[in-house]
């Protein structure tokens, strides 16, 4: 994983694929695709993680960069916990019961700076690029599975 660091010229790269935002539920759903594609072919695909905000300040959205430090969990009723043998907050998907344990996170609190290190620990581990700063002037489809980004940096 590489973060791109923008320059003057242009440079034409090829992704299989490419996740534009930073929220955690997208990183999180850009690394289980990667892990399936990897798991079907033993290879992991060319993907990029592509934002406007400023990675410098961290990776994983408003939970990070916005210092928010709170997770909006909700809590299942305690009488459909004990009916369906559930966990407080029910019962999460691998992927962010995964993220949740690599954070640290016990009930609700998140730091901010063990986020953006699992984060970007996550994006490496399946070989995602990183571009922050950017935005995307237009975008081209070509039949129904090739998409052309063309992305501005600032």
């Amino acid at each position: 994983m590489s973060d791109i660091q923008p320059t003057n010229t242009s440079k034409v790269s090829n992704y299989d694929i490419i996740a534009f935002g930073d929220e955690v539920p997208g990183i999180l759903a850009l690394v289980s695709a990667a892990r399936e594609h990897f798991r079907r072919t033993n290879k992991y695909p060319r993907s990029l993680l592509l934002f406007k905000g400023d990675s410098q300040l961290g990776i994983g959205g408003h939970l990070v960069r916005g210092g928010l430090s709170y997770l909006d969990r909700s809590v299942v009723p305690t009488d459909i916990r004990k009916q369906y043998n559930l966990a407080t907050y029910g019962d999460e998907s691998p992927i962010y019961k995964e993220f949740l344990k690599r954070t640290g996170v016990v009930q609700v609190g998140l730091d901010p700076k063990k986020g953006d290190f699992v984060l970007r620990e996550m994006l490496k581990e399946v070989r995602t690029d990183i571009l922050s700063n950017a935005d995307i002037a237009s975008v081209t489809k070509q039949g129904q599975k090739n998409y052309s980004y063309s992305s501005d940096q600032r």
